[in-house]
């Protein structure tokens, strides 16, 4: 398990990524591990095969957060949803910490104790940046995507898709 969190003291709590892809987890049939974060849905929040998780995955020399939903994880990146097969999955302990959604848009201030999901690659020069964990509603549903030049970037019908109205993860430690 790998901790990205703005906050080194946080980063001791009970969360981090699980290899899903690897596991003893069925992904292909759409299971997922009992602890993994739901960080959204497609469409009915109450049916299960709605249900969308986080996740990231390796691209292009960076580490790219998205929504897991059936068996893929969804990613945003050069204008297209792309599809990973190989990713991690969000876990987490309720009884250590709590996560939190937070409204936030374009050019607001962010708070502390982000949720990083990854970083870029070093193209154009952003070596390494991190990804923050954002969500935004959209066409029916909740999709948690990457924040990236503060917008929050899904992958959605084939396409990236980047909105400037968004809530962001934070993390809120029960120490």
């Amino acid at each position: 398990m790998t901790f990205f969190v703005s906050s080194p003291a946080l980063a001791q709590t009970q969360f981090g990524w699980t290899d899903a892809s690897s596991s003893t987890v069925d992904t292909t049939i759409g299971q997922v591990p009992a602890d993994a974060y739901k960080a959204g849905y497609n469409g009915t929040p109450s049916v299960p095969d709605d249900t969308l998780y986080a996740c990231r995955g390796q691209y292009k020399d960076s580490v790219q957060p998205g929504k897991l939903w059936k068996s893929w994880c969804h990613i945003g990146w050069g204008g297209k949803e792309v599809l990973l097969n190989e990713y991690e999955v969000l876990v987490t302990d309720p009884g250590k910490m709590t996560l939190s959604w937070i409204p936030s848009a374009t050019g607001a201030l962010k708070p502390a104790n982000l949720v990083y999901g990854g970083y870029n690659d070093n193209s154009e020069g952003y070596g390494g940046y991190p990804l923050d964990l954002c969500r935004v509603a959209y066409k029916g549903g909740v999709h948690p995507g990457k924040l990236w030049q503060d917008m929050c970037h899904i992958g959605w019908g084939g396409k990236e898709v980047y909105l400037n109205e968004y809530e962001i993860l934070r993390l809120d430690a029960n120490l």
